[in-house]
């Protein structure tokens, strides 16, 4: 039952933040305008402008209230404590998906793509992570975006350790896509990389 009731206010999070919204304008409203009739004459405020006034006021905080109900409602940590509940690191991940740890994998995966369409950055070896899920989930697509984000933000900070390995997965896909050459490529890159500083985890791979 509790279950229940949790879900149900995920799902309809919009509609109860809508009415409140509504609520909460509507009452802001009303209370500038009634203030403005009670101290101010109408010779210096004409009754006919009261109401303008009142909704030009509010329409800063409604649209900082429309922002925030429009902000992503999960975190990078809630991402990552469910990835580790269920067996998903950046050393390791389950050897394949049950239906349920599927139906969390992909639940996981839109929580992450909401952060990043908000321009909300993950740190890269989650990226990874999430990428790895997303393979086993059989999410191609989902997963070459995750390691290329984790691609391009190791380059940035100069992680040749992470680029090593964001060029192995990506690989590891192109395999999986019959792309044998461009796979090739990607692992000799990442072999190349790891070389460099005796990195020894692409070549056990």
């Amino acid at each position: 039952m509790v279950n229940f009731i949790s879900n149900w206010a995920k799902k309809t999070w919009w509609l109860s933040g809508s009415i409140v919204l509504v609520v909460a304008s509507v009452s802001f409203i009303t209370s500038i305008n009634w203030i403005i009739e009670n101290f101010f004459p109408s010779k210096v405020i004409p009754k006919e402008e009261v109401y303008l006034i009142s909704i030009l006021l509010a329409l800063g905080p409604t649209i900082l209230n429309i922002n925030k109900m429009r902000s992503p409602q999960v975190t990078i940590e809630e991402i990552m404590a469910r990835l580790e509940a269920n067996g998903f690191n950046e050393n390791s991940s389950p050897p394949k998906l049950t239906p349920t740890l599927e139906k969390e994998i992909n639940l996981v995966l839109e929580m992450a793509e909401k952060l990043v369409k908000h321009g909300i950055e993950i740190d890269p070896w989650t990226e990874i992570t999430l990428g790895n899920a997303a393979r086993l989930a059989g999410k191609t697509n989902t997963a070459q975006q995750n390691y290329l984000r984790a691609l391009e933000l190791f380059r940035g900070n100069g992680d040749r350790k992470g680029e090593a390995n964001s060029l192995n997965y990506l690989g590891t896909i192109a395999d999986t896509r019959g792309n044998l050459d461009e796979a090739e490529r990607l692992h000799q890159e990442s072999l190349a990389i790891s070389r460099d500083f005796s990195y020894r985890g692409i070549e056990a791979e």
